[in-house]
């Protein structure tokens, strides 16, 4: 990270398209994998980072829970 190749990989295999696909994760690294991966990004409120640094990366959702992570995913 933040390299794409390991999201890269994982897409080609599981034969999913860029943009079917959701990267979640808790830092600024994680935001930046997405982005250099093509996908959108969904940050965590309760990681590493706290929510400043997750948006100023692009994080334009972040949720506070599994359950809340999940209606994001189920939403779209």
């Amino acid at each position: 990270k933040p390299a794409p190749d390991s999201v890269n990989e994982i897409l080609r295999a599981l034969d999913v398209p860029r943009e079917a696909a959701v990267y979640v994760g808790d830092s600024d690294v994680d935001a930046d994998t997405a982005r250099n991966a093509g996908v959108d990004f969904v940050g965590v409120g309760w990681g590493f980072r706290p929510h400043e640094v997750l948006a100023a990366h692009g994080a334009e959702i972040i949720v506070e829970s599994a359950a809340e992570l999940l209606a994001q995913i189920l939403r779209d």
